[in-house]
C-alpha cells in the first residue's frame, strides 16, 4: 500500500516494479478514489532506483483524505497497480474480538 500526504505539494512516490517493464509508450500514473471514483492521473517518467520507481506527483486541488487505487502503466500495459492511502488513517478497528469460552456436548447415540 503506498502512503501519500494530503498535501497539494509535489511528494515522492515509491512503487515496487515488476522484473520485466514494458517498453516504449507513455508512462501514466492513476489513483482513483475508491468512494467518489474521482480519478487523478500523471504523465511523468518514473526514476528506476532497483527494486522500486520513484515518481514526483502534486495533486490538482487537495484530494479528499482516504483510499485510493492506483495504475501505473506504460504504453497501455500495466506495470504496478495496488492501494494508495491519502492522509492518515485514525479509524479504530471495526472487528474487535474477544476470548469467549465454547462449551460443546457430544450426545451418544
Amino acid at each position: 500500500m503506498l502512503q501519500l500526504q494530503h498535501t497539494t505539494t509535489a511528494q515522492k512516490v515509491t512503487i515496487p516494479r515488476p522484473k520485466v517493464l514494458p517498453t516504449g509508450g507513455a508512462w501514466a500514473l492513476k489513483f482513483t478514489n475508491g468512494i467518489t471514483r474521482k480519478v487523478y492521473t500523471f504523465t511523468d517518467t518514473p526514476v528506476v532506483n532497483g527494486m522500486v520507481l520513484e515518481l514526483e506527483v502534486a495533486f490538482n486541488g487537495l484530494p479528499d483524505k482516504g483510499q485510493y487505487d492506483y495504475l501505473l502503466t506504460r504504453g497501455g500495459a500495466v506495470v504496478s497497480y495496488g492501494l494508495a492511502q491519502v492522509g492518515q488513517t485514525t479509524m479504530k478497528p471495526v472487528r474487535v474480538q474477544y476470548n469467549e469460552t465454547i462449551e460443546t456436548i457430544q450426545y451418544n447415540g
